[in-house]
């Protein structure tokens, strides 16, 4: 098996950014599984279109989208992406979209290309922390986990992807205080066994 696995720059003028941490600290094997990375800017359209770049490069079987959820406790697999841009604050270029379609006449909503009760249950199984979420929110996480998955609908059913939120790691909890946060060491091990249970 072939995967990709995506964070994203630092934004909203915090240091880090877990999910690209993350994506840093991944093996590049897990079991059988082959795994290339990379770390998305946080720039409408500009973000997708280096997701679908790396997809046409890598050709990858599972696309794993990670992005930061601050408040969140554990690993969030969400479960509809909407075609809406709709942004609280602007993105790293200064772009601030509002009620804007991602895909101009696309259906408005799209479930994941992802088996998630296998995953939920895999990952109980291995003791992982994990939650399904109804909402990616429509900052640019939800814009390239729709980007994504319309891709998939569109071209290459058979490929696997989805959008994972994380929660803020250890090295951020000072700058938030009393928001809930996990060691990457705990995140790094969730992603990769996400991928083992995939790679099953």
């Amino acid at each position: 098996m072939r995967v990709l696995v995506t964070g994203f720059e630092p934004f909203g003028g915090d240091p880090l950014n877990p999910s690209a941490e993350i994506a840093r600290n991944l093996p590049r094997r897990v079991g059988g599984a082959r795994v290339a990375t990379a770390v998305l800017p946080v720039v409408y359209y500009a973000s997708l279109r280096m997701l679908l770049r790396r997809i046409a490069l890598e050709r990858p079987d599972l696309v794993i989208c990670l992005g930061l959820a601050g408040g969140r406790s554990r690993l969030s697999f969400e479960t509809s992406a909407v075609n809406l841009n709709a942004a609280r604050i602007p993105d790293n270029d200064g772009q601030q979209p509002q009620a804007e379609e991602i895909r101009r006449g696309g259906r408005p909503a799209l479930p994941p290309a992802l088996p998630l009760r296998t995953i939920a249950r895999g990952l109980r199984d291995r003791r992982i922390s994990m939650e399904l979420s109804p909402s990616a929110g429509t900052f640019l996480c939800n814009h390239v986990f729709y980007g994504l998955v319309d891709h998939i609908h569109s071209n290459d059913p058979s490929v696997l992807g989805g959008f994972v939120h994380v929660p803020f790691i250890r090295e951020q909890s000072a700058a938030h205080a009393g928001a809930p946060f996990l060691d990457l060491e705990t995140l790094v091990r969730g992603v990769r066994e996400t991928i083992a249970v995939l790679d099953s």
